[in-house]
Protein backbone atom coordinates (compact mmCIF):
# COMPACT_ATOMS: atom_id res chain seq x y z
CA UNK A 1 0.00 0.00 0.00
CA UNK A 2 1.36 3.44 -0.95
CA UNK A 3 0.66 6.33 1.39
CA UNK A 4 1.04 10.00 0.54
CA UNK A 5 3.46 12.08 2.57
CA UNK A 6 1.62 14.10 5.17
CA UNK A 7 2.69 17.02 7.34
CA UNK A 8 0.92 16.76 10.66
CA UNK A 9 0.40 18.70 13.87
CA UNK A 10 1.98 16.95 16.85
CA UNK A 11 0.09 16.56 20.11
CA UNK A 12 1.14 14.55 23.15
CA UNK A 13 -1.04 11.67 24.32
CA UNK A 14 -0.81 10.24 27.86
CA UNK A 15 1.24 7.06 27.68
CA UNK A 16 -0.71 5.27 30.43
CA UNK A 17 -4.17 6.02 29.02
CA UNK A 18 -6.38 2.92 28.92
CA UNK A 19 -8.05 2.04 25.65
CA UNK A 20 -11.84 2.49 26.07
CA UNK A 21 -14.40 -0.09 24.93
CA UNK A 22 -15.61 0.30 21.38
CA UNK A 23 -17.97 -0.93 18.66
CA UNK A 24 -18.55 -2.50 16.19
CA UNK A 25 -15.44 -4.68 16.29
CA UNK A 26 -15.62 -5.65 19.98
CA UNK A 27 -15.08 -9.44 20.17
CA UNK A 28 -17.73 -11.53 21.88
CA UNK A 29 -16.59 -14.65 23.72
CA UNK A 30 -18.96 -17.59 24.10
CA UNK A 31 -17.40 -20.45 26.01
CA UNK A 32 -14.85 -22.23 23.85
CA UNK A 33 -15.89 -20.38 20.70
CA UNK A 34 -14.57 -16.99 19.69
CA UNK A 35 -16.71 -14.89 17.38
CA UNK A 36 -15.98 -11.42 16.08
CA UNK A 37 -18.76 -9.42 14.40
CA UNK A 38 -17.94 -8.79 10.77
CA UNK A 39 -18.67 -5.80 8.56
CA UNK A 40 -18.31 -5.11 4.86
CA UNK A 41 -14.60 -4.32 5.13
CA UNK A 42 -13.65 -7.48 6.99
CA UNK A 43 -12.60 -10.91 5.88
CA UNK A 44 -13.94 -13.76 8.01
CA UNK A 45 -11.90 -16.97 8.27
CA UNK A 46 -12.90 -20.11 10.13
CA UNK A 47 -10.07 -22.19 11.56
CA UNK A 48 -10.15 -25.38 13.63
CA UNK A 49 -8.65 -25.16 17.10
CA UNK A 50 -5.78 -27.57 17.67
CA UNK A 51 -6.79 -30.42 19.93
CA UNK A 52 -10.45 -29.45 19.89
CA UNK A 53 -13.46 -30.15 17.73
CA UNK A 54 -14.71 -26.58 18.09
CA UNK A 55 -14.24 -23.99 15.37
CA UNK A 56 -13.35 -20.38 16.04
CA UNK A 57 -14.24 -17.51 13.80
CA UNK A 58 -11.38 -15.09 13.17
CA UNK A 59 -11.92 -11.68 11.57
CA UNK A 60 -9.00 -10.06 9.80
CA UNK A 61 -10.04 -6.63 8.44
CA UNK A 62 -8.51 -5.83 5.08
CA UNK A 63 -9.55 -2.19 4.88
CA UNK A 64 -11.15 0.53 7.00
CA UNK A 65 -11.73 4.25 6.52
CA UNK A 66 -11.64 7.14 8.99
CA UNK A 67 -13.28 10.49 8.26
CA UNK A 68 -12.51 13.69 10.09
CA UNK A 69 -16.05 14.23 11.34
CA UNK A 70 -16.72 10.63 12.23
CA UNK A 71 -16.35 8.79 15.53
CA UNK A 72 -13.45 6.63 16.59
CA UNK A 73 -12.85 3.85 14.13
CA UNK A 74 -11.52 0.51 15.32
CA UNK A 75 -10.02 -2.49 13.61
CA UNK A 76 -9.32 -5.83 15.24
CA UNK A 77 -7.03 -8.59 14.06
CA UNK A 78 -7.16 -11.95 15.82
CA UNK A 79 -4.26 -13.99 14.47
CA UNK A 80 -2.65 -17.34 14.97
CA UNK A 81 0.53 -16.61 17.01
CA UNK A 82 2.82 -18.99 15.13
CA UNK A 83 3.83 -16.38 12.51
CA UNK A 84 5.86 -13.20 12.83
CA UNK A 85 3.78 -10.02 12.64
CA UNK A 86 4.81 -6.58 11.43
CA UNK A 87 2.77 -3.43 12.08
CA UNK A 88 3.54 -0.36 9.99
CA UNK A 89 2.03 3.10 10.59
CA UNK A 90 2.53 5.83 8.00
CA UNK A 91 1.60 9.50 8.12
CA UNK A 92 -0.26 9.65 11.42
CA UNK A 93 0.29 12.59 13.75
CA UNK A 94 0.87 10.18 16.59
CA UNK A 95 0.92 6.46 17.22
CA UNK A 96 0.75 4.84 20.61
CA UNK A 97 1.43 1.12 21.03
CA UNK A 98 0.77 -0.83 24.20
CA UNK A 99 2.21 -4.34 24.35
CA UNK A 100 0.67 -6.58 27.03
CA UNK A 101 0.14 -10.24 27.91
CA UNK A 102 -3.18 -12.09 27.81
CA UNK A 103 -2.84 -13.24 31.43
CA UNK A 104 -6.48 -14.34 31.71
CA UNK A 105 -6.45 -16.18 28.36
CA UNK A 106 -9.36 -14.08 27.12
CA UNK A 107 -8.26 -14.53 23.53
CA UNK A 108 -7.77 -18.27 23.60
CA UNK A 109 -4.09 -18.33 22.65
CA UNK A 110 -4.44 -16.00 19.66
CA UNK A 111 -2.42 -12.87 18.97
CA UNK A 112 -4.93 -10.05 19.44
CA UNK A 113 -4.28 -6.69 17.76
CA UNK A 114 -6.64 -3.82 18.54
CA UNK A 115 -6.20 -0.60 16.54
CA UNK A 116 -7.99 2.70 17.05
CA UNK A 117 -7.94 5.67 14.68
CA UNK A 118 -9.21 9.09 15.69
CA UNK A 119 -9.57 12.27 13.64
CA UNK A 120 -9.26 14.86 16.39
CA UNK A 121 -9.57 17.97 14.21
CA UNK A 122 -11.88 19.22 11.52
CA UNK A 123 -9.72 19.98 8.50
CA UNK A 124 -10.88 21.71 5.38
CA UNK A 125 -11.64 18.38 3.75
CA UNK A 126 -12.20 14.85 4.93
CA UNK A 127 -9.37 12.72 6.26
CA UNK A 128 -9.16 9.11 5.19
CA UNK A 129 -7.11 6.36 6.77
CA UNK A 130 -6.78 2.76 5.73
CA UNK A 131 -5.44 -0.50 7.05
CA UNK A 132 -4.38 -3.45 4.97
CA UNK A 133 -3.38 -6.98 5.87
CA UNK A 134 -0.78 -8.80 3.78
CA UNK A 135 -0.33 -12.49 4.56
CA UNK A 136 2.89 -14.30 3.72
CA UNK A 137 3.87 -17.90 4.47
CA UNK A 138 5.76 -17.02 7.65
CA UNK A 139 4.81 -13.41 8.31
CA UNK A 140 1.86 -11.04 8.37
CA UNK A 141 2.21 -7.35 7.59
CA UNK A 142 -0.46 -4.95 8.85
CA UNK A 143 -0.20 -1.57 7.15
CA UNK A 144 -1.90 1.55 8.47
CA UNK A 145 -1.73 4.81 6.55
CA UNK A 146 -3.28 8.14 5.58
CA UNK A 147 -4.50 9.12 2.16
CA UNK A 148 -5.60 12.53 0.84
CA UNK A 149 -4.98 14.14 4.22
CA UNK A 150 -4.66 17.95 4.53
CA UNK A 151 -1.41 19.26 5.95
CA UNK A 152 -3.13 20.60 9.09
CA UNK A 153 -4.99 17.41 9.93
CA UNK A 154 -4.50 15.46 13.13
CA UNK A 155 -5.20 11.75 13.03
CA UNK A 156 -4.03 9.68 15.98
CA UNK A 157 -3.55 5.94 15.94
CA UNK A 158 -3.54 3.67 18.97
CA UNK A 159 -2.70 0.01 18.92
CA UNK A 160 -2.94 -2.54 21.70
CA UNK A 161 -1.10 -5.79 21.04
CA UNK A 162 -2.05 -8.67 23.32
CA UNK A 163 0.34 -11.62 23.13
CA UNK A 164 -0.87 -14.99 24.41
CA UNK A 165 0.42 -16.27 27.71
CA UNK A 166 0.43 -19.89 26.52
CA UNK A 167 2.14 -19.61 23.12
CA UNK A 168 5.30 -17.97 21.77
CA UNK A 169 4.98 -15.34 19.04
CA UNK A 170 8.17 -15.58 16.92
CA UNK A 171 8.50 -11.82 16.36
CA UNK A 172 6.65 -8.53 16.49
CA UNK A 173 8.04 -5.74 14.33
CA UNK A 174 6.78 -2.18 14.77
CA UNK A 175 7.29 0.63 12.24
CA UNK A 176 6.13 3.89 13.82
CA UNK A 177 6.02 7.54 12.65
CA UNK A 178 7.05 10.68 14.54
CA UNK A 179 5.76 11.41 18.04
CA UNK A 180 5.11 7.76 18.85
CA UNK A 181 4.93 5.91 22.14
CA UNK A 182 5.69 2.28 22.92
CA UNK A 183 4.99 0.78 26.34
CA UNK A 184 5.71 -2.84 27.25
CA UNK A 185 6.29 -4.73 30.49
CA UNK A 186 6.08 -8.17 32.03
CA UNK A 187 6.61 -10.08 28.78
CA UNK A 188 8.79 -13.21 28.75
CA UNK A 189 10.50 -15.16 25.98
CA UNK A 190 7.87 -17.89 26.32
CA UNK A 191 5.33 -15.34 25.02
CA UNK A 192 7.39 -13.26 22.57
CA UNK A 193 10.74 -14.28 21.10
CA UNK A 194 11.81 -11.08 19.32
CA UNK A 195 10.78 -7.43 19.52
CA UNK A 196 11.92 -5.10 16.74
CA UNK A 197 11.10 -1.37 16.78
CA UNK A 198 11.90 1.22 14.12
CA UNK A 199 10.54 4.71 14.74
CA UNK A 200 11.07 8.25 13.50
CA UNK A 201 10.68 9.89 16.91
CA UNK A 202 9.56 7.67 19.74
CA UNK A 203 9.38 7.34 23.50
CA UNK A 204 9.90 3.63 24.22
CA UNK A 205 9.44 2.37 27.78
CA UNK A 206 10.30 -1.28 28.42
CA UNK A 207 10.22 -2.82 31.89
CA UNK A 208 10.73 -6.29 33.35
CA UNK A 209 11.00 -8.26 30.12
CA UNK A 210 12.91 -11.33 28.97
CA UNK A 211 13.23 -11.99 25.24
CA UNK A 212 15.34 -14.05 22.87
CA UNK A 213 16.43 -10.93 20.96
CA UNK A 214 15.69 -7.21 21.02
CA UNK A 215 16.27 -4.39 18.54
CA UNK A 216 15.17 -0.80 19.17
CA UNK A 217 15.93 1.90 16.59
CA UNK A 218 14.73 5.49 16.95
CA UNK A 219 15.80 8.54 14.99
CA UNK A 220 14.87 10.83 17.88
CA UNK A 221 13.07 10.61 21.19
CA UNK A 222 13.86 8.59 24.28
CA UNK A 223 14.65 4.99 25.15
CA UNK A 224 13.78 4.18 28.75
CA UNK A 225 14.81 0.59 29.37
CA UNK A 226 14.95 -1.14 32.75
CA UNK A 227 15.35 -4.74 33.88
CA UNK A 228 15.59 -6.37 30.47
CA UNK A 229 17.04 -9.84 29.88
CA UNK A 230 17.91 -10.99 26.35
CA UNK A 231 19.17 -14.47 25.58
CA UNK A 232 20.72 -13.52 22.24
CA UNK A 233 21.72 -9.97 21.25
CA UNK A 234 20.27 -6.63 22.35
CA UNK A 235 20.70 -3.79 19.85
CA UNK A 236 19.93 -0.13 20.51
CA UNK A 237 20.11 2.52 17.78
CA UNK A 238 19.37 6.08 18.90
CA UNK A 239 20.38 8.84 16.50
CA UNK A 240 19.32 11.73 18.79
CA UNK A 241 17.71 12.25 22.17
CA UNK A 242 18.37 11.20 25.76
CA UNK A 243 18.36 7.49 26.51
CA UNK A 244 18.67 5.39 29.65
CA UNK A 245 19.32 1.65 29.79
CA UNK A 246 19.47 0.08 33.25
CA UNK A 247 19.92 -3.53 34.31
CA UNK A 248 20.20 -5.02 30.85
CA UNK A 249 21.53 -8.57 30.52
CA UNK A 250 22.33 -10.04 27.10
CA UNK A 251 23.80 -13.48 26.51
CA UNK A 252 25.31 -12.74 23.09
CA UNK A 253 26.18 -9.07 23.30
CA UNK A 254 24.89 -5.51 23.50
CA UNK A 255 25.32 -3.26 20.46
CA UNK A 256 24.71 0.48 20.78
CA UNK A 257 24.81 3.12 18.04
CA UNK A 258 24.18 6.60 19.44
CA UNK A 259 25.68 9.32 17.20
CA UNK A 260 24.12 12.34 18.96
CA UNK A 261 22.39 13.23 22.21
CA UNK A 262 23.08 11.42 25.48
CA UNK A 263 23.08 7.74 26.36
CA UNK A 264 23.58 6.25 29.81
CA UNK A 265 23.78 2.53 30.45
CA UNK A 266 24.22 1.05 33.91
CA UNK A 267 24.33 -2.36 35.58
CA UNK A 268 24.68 -4.21 32.29
CA UNK A 269 26.03 -7.73 31.95
CA UNK A 270 26.96 -9.33 28.65
CA UNK A 271 29.69 -11.04 26.67
CA UNK A 272 30.49 -8.19 24.28
CA UNK A 273 29.43 -4.55 24.48
CA UNK A 274 30.03 -2.45 21.39
CA UNK A 275 29.27 1.28 21.44
CA UNK A 276 29.53 3.55 18.41
CA UNK A 277 29.09 7.26 19.04
CA UNK A 278 29.95 10.52 17.35
CA UNK A 279 29.14 13.69 19.29
CA UNK A 280 26.90 12.12 21.93
CA UNK A 281 27.64 12.07 25.64
CA UNK A 282 28.23 8.47 26.62
CA UNK A 283 28.13 7.15 30.20
CA UNK A 284 28.62 3.48 31.08
CA UNK A 285 28.39 2.56 34.78
CA UNK A 286 28.68 -0.61 36.85
CA UNK A 287 28.96 -2.85 33.81
CA UNK A 288 30.58 -6.26 33.41
CA UNK A 289 31.48 -7.89 30.10
CA UNK A 290 34.11 -10.03 28.46
CA UNK A 291 34.86 -7.27 25.96
CA UNK A 292 33.90 -3.59 25.85
CA UNK A 293 34.65 -1.45 22.80
CA UNK A 294 33.80 2.24 22.36
CA UNK A 295 34.39 4.42 19.32
CA UNK A 296 33.54 8.13 19.30
CA UNK A 297 34.59 11.43 17.75
CA UNK A 298 33.62 14.52 19.74
CA UNK A 299 31.39 13.29 22.56
CA UNK A 300 32.82 12.74 26.06
CA UNK A 301 33.12 9.15 27.25
CA UNK A 302 32.78 8.05 30.87
CA UNK A 303 33.32 4.39 31.75
CA UNK A 304 32.75 4.23 35.50
CA UNK A 305 33.25 0.96 37.37
CA UNK A 306 33.53 -1.09 34.19
CA UNK A 307 34.94 -4.61 34.53
CA UNK A 308 36.01 -6.60 31.49
CA UNK A 309 38.71 -8.83 30.17
CA UNK A 310 39.30 -6.37 27.34
CA UNK A 311 38.39 -2.69 27.07
CA UNK A 312 39.10 -0.66 23.93
CA UNK A 313 38.26 3.04 23.55
CA UNK A 314 39.01 5.13 20.47
CA UNK A 315 38.27 8.86 20.50
CA UNK A 316 39.24 11.69 18.18
CA UNK A 317 38.61 14.83 20.21
CA UNK A 318 36.53 13.68 23.18
CA UNK A 319 37.83 13.19 26.73
CA UNK A 320 37.89 9.68 28.18
CA UNK A 321 37.32 9.30 31.91
CA UNK A 322 36.36 6.59 34.35
CA UNK A 323 37.53 3.61 36.37
CA UNK A 324 38.41 0.32 34.74
CA UNK A 325 39.20 -3.21 35.89
CA UNK A 326 40.78 -5.40 33.22
CA UNK A 327 42.36 -8.84 33.14
CA UNK A 328 43.71 -8.96 29.57
CA UNK A 329 43.90 -5.59 27.85
CA UNK A 330 43.01 -1.91 28.10
CA UNK A 331 43.57 0.22 25.03
CA UNK A 332 42.69 3.92 24.96
CA UNK A 333 43.53 6.02 21.92
CA UNK A 334 42.53 9.68 22.17
CA UNK A 335 43.88 11.66 19.25
CA UNK A 336 43.56 15.06 20.92
CA UNK A 337 41.79 14.71 24.25
CA UNK A 338 42.51 14.18 27.92
CA UNK A 339 42.54 10.68 29.39
CA UNK A 340 41.85 10.45 33.11
CA UNK A 341 40.91 7.48 35.23
CA UNK A 342 41.64 4.72 37.73
CA UNK A 343 43.01 1.38 36.64
CA UNK A 344 42.90 -1.99 38.38
CA UNK A 345 44.67 -4.93 36.75
CA UNK A 346 43.03 -8.23 37.71
CA UNK A 347 45.65 -10.75 36.64
CA UNK A 348 49.33 -11.01 35.80
CA UNK A 349 49.32 -11.02 31.99
CA UNK A 350 47.46 -7.87 30.95
CA UNK A 351 48.54 -5.28 28.41
CA UNK A 352 47.62 -1.64 29.08
CA UNK A 353 48.16 0.94 26.38
CA UNK A 354 47.07 4.60 26.56
CA UNK A 355 47.93 7.11 23.86
CA UNK A 356 46.96 10.73 23.37
CA UNK A 357 48.28 13.83 21.65
CA UNK A 358 48.61 17.37 22.99
CA UNK A 359 46.53 16.54 26.05
CA UNK A 360 47.62 15.16 29.43
CA UNK A 361 47.12 11.67 30.79
CA UNK A 362 46.26 11.34 34.47
CA UNK A 363 46.15 7.72 35.54
CA UNK A 364 45.74 6.30 39.03
CA UNK A 365 46.89 2.68 39.20
CA UNK A 366 46.06 0.27 42.01
CA UNK A 367 49.00 -0.02 44.37
CA UNK A 368 49.26 -3.78 43.83
CA UNK A 369 50.31 -3.38 40.19
CA UNK A 370 53.26 -5.50 39.16
CA UNK A 371 54.87 -5.78 35.75
CA UNK A 372 56.65 -3.78 33.10
CA UNK A 373 55.91 -0.11 32.47
CA UNK A 374 56.88 2.39 29.76
CA UNK A 375 55.64 5.97 30.33
CA UNK A 376 56.53 8.65 27.76
CA UNK A 377 55.53 12.26 27.24
CA UNK A 378 57.85 13.31 24.43
CA UNK A 379 58.99 16.85 25.33
CA UNK A 380 56.90 17.25 28.48
CA UNK A 381 57.01 15.96 32.06
CA UNK A 382 56.38 12.49 33.47
CA UNK A 383 55.27 12.41 37.09
CA UNK A 384 55.65 8.76 38.08
CA UNK A 385 54.32 7.77 41.49
CA UNK A 386 54.35 3.95 41.55
CA UNK A 387 56.42 2.54 44.39
CA UNK A 388 58.97 -0.27 44.22
CA UNK A 389 60.04 0.39 40.64
CA UNK A 390 63.32 -0.62 39.06
CA UNK A 391 64.06 1.89 36.27
CA UNK A 392 65.72 1.11 32.95
CA UNK A 393 65.23 4.70 31.79
CA UNK A 394 64.59 7.56 34.20
CA UNK A 395 64.40 10.87 32.38
CA UNK A 396 62.17 13.89 32.74
CA UNK A 397 59.96 12.78 29.87
CA UNK A 398 60.50 9.00 30.00
CA UNK A 399 60.11 6.37 32.71
CA UNK A 400 60.77 2.76 31.84
CA UNK A 401 61.19 -0.14 34.20
CA UNK A 402 59.57 -2.96 36.11
CA UNK A 403 57.72 -3.59 39.37
CA UNK A 404 57.71 -7.17 40.66
CA UNK A 405 57.80 -10.17 38.35
CA UNK A 406 54.36 -10.28 36.65
CA UNK A 407 54.00 -10.20 32.87
CA UNK A 408 51.68 -7.18 32.88
CA UNK A 409 52.62 -4.34 30.54
CA UNK A 410 51.69 -0.69 31.15
CA UNK A 411 52.40 1.71 28.28
CA UNK A 412 51.37 5.38 28.38
CA UNK A 413 52.28 7.88 25.68
CA UNK A 414 51.32 11.54 25.46
CA UNK A 415 52.85 13.75 22.81
CA UNK A 416 54.03 17.12 24.15
CA UNK A 417 51.77 16.93 27.19
CA UNK A 418 52.40 15.77 30.77
CA UNK A 419 51.71 12.28 32.10
CA UNK A 420 50.84 11.82 35.76
CA UNK A 421 50.87 8.29 37.21
CA UNK A 422 49.74 7.84 40.82
CA UNK A 423 48.36 5.05 43.01
CA UNK A 424 45.09 4.63 44.86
Amino acid sequence: MNFEDTQVVVHALPVDEELPPYTPFQPTFLGDDLTVPSDTNSLQIRRPVSGSSSVRSVVEPTELHVTANGPLTRATQVLDPTHSTQLTFEGFAQTRVLLVVDEENRYGGYLFIDSRFEAAQEPACAVSAASKLITKPDERILEFGLGNAPAACLVKAECRIVVPSSATVPAIRLRLPANSHLSASGITCTQLARLDLAAVACVARLRDMSLHSLRLAVADGRLDIERISVQDCAEFIAIKGEHTIAECTAGQGIRINAPEGRLEISNAKTTTMSVSAKSSTLVVRATAADKVSVQTTDGPVTLEDVTAATIAVKSSHAPVRGSWTVSKALTIEAEAAIVQGRLTVAGDDARIRIRTSRWPVRLAVSDDYTGYFDIRSANSIVNFGLAGATFYECQQYWRQGVIGIAANVLEVESTNSPVVITTF
